[in-house]
């Protein structure tokens, strides 16, 4: 068996419905934060954003933070380390 965990799926964002209102930018354009190109959204934090923008945005995120979490498991901890190199308070005892 493998540690190996499934691959995230692309992220879909809801923007519809009650929420789709806050991501409307008003009618008109204004650059998008990612691309550049113009955008009649906005994302969470009123900065224009094209919808699939922030959908790559979001896989980009979860992508690195999958990484880390693998890097990090793959990294043994320097507590770890120094507990496994230490001598039991027992053994020093009986060397001593």
């Amino acid at each position: 068996m493998t540690d190996r965990q499934p691959t995230p799926g692309p992220t879909i964002l809801d923007w519809s419905g009650r929420d789709g209102v806050r991501h409307w930018g008003g009618g008109r354009t204004r650059s998008c934060r990612s691309c550049g190109q113009p955008a009649f959204l906005v994302d969470d934090h009123g900065a224009p954003q094209h919808k699939v923008c922030a959908e790559a945005e979001a896989d980009a995120a979860k992508t690195t933070a999958a990484a880390a979490r693998q890097r990090d498991r793959e990294t043994p901890r320097p507590e770890r380390a120094a507990r496994a190199r230490a001598v039991p308070e027992r053994e020093a005892e009986v060397l001593w």
